[in-house]
């Protein structure tokens, strides 16, 4: 293994969480994405990246929804919108973490711990950019049961409708 500084290798940073977590395809990023999947792409473009979906939810013959439930991912798509894209991916596994270490399981008092800016809104604390609700906003939203994140939702808004 090579050395890098002070007798630190390579697999021992490697081994470091945090370091782990910056490349890591299970990383969750504050209104953006979640591991591979981005805000924007096509139901295509989901589907290739995490394979065929356990359930596909359709409304007008359009792909709505897509349950990833053994990878604990769920992914909505804007049916109003030319080319369908994700308006929402919601992580539901502690698999997904954000570059902070945030995950399904944890305490409300670790998310506002790593991130005091978030406000509180029912069922959880929300992250925004953009004016809330407007056109091209986007939030990550951690939602709470008995004090322990749930799930963790990135969103952004495509329509004003």
């Amino acid at each position: 293994m090579k050395k890098l500084t002070a007798g630190v290798t390579v697999g021992a940073l490697l081994a470091s969480p945090a370091v782990a977590l910056a490349g890591s395809s299970h990383t969750i990023v504050l209104g953006r994405s979640i591991g591979p999947v981005k805000l924007g792409q096509t139901p295509a473009q989901v589907q290739h990246e995490l394979g065929k979906p356990a359930h596909t939810y359709r409304v007008s013959g359009k792909i709505a929804s897509e349950d990833y439930t053994p990878k604990g991912l769920v992914v909505s798509f804007d049916t109003l919108h030319k080319g369908d894209p994700v308006e929402m991916v919601t992580a539901t596994s502690s698999t997904w973490r954000t570059s902070k270490g945030i995950r399904t399981g944890s305490t409300t008092a670790q998310v506002e711990h790593a991130y005091s800016h978030l406000r509180h809104i029912v069922g959880g604390l929300e992250s925004n950019q953009g004016t809330p609700g407007s056109v091209g906003s986007r939030s990550t939203l951690f939602n709470f049961f008995h004090g322990k994140v749930q799930g963790i939702s990135v969103t952004t808004v495509f329509n004003d409708i």
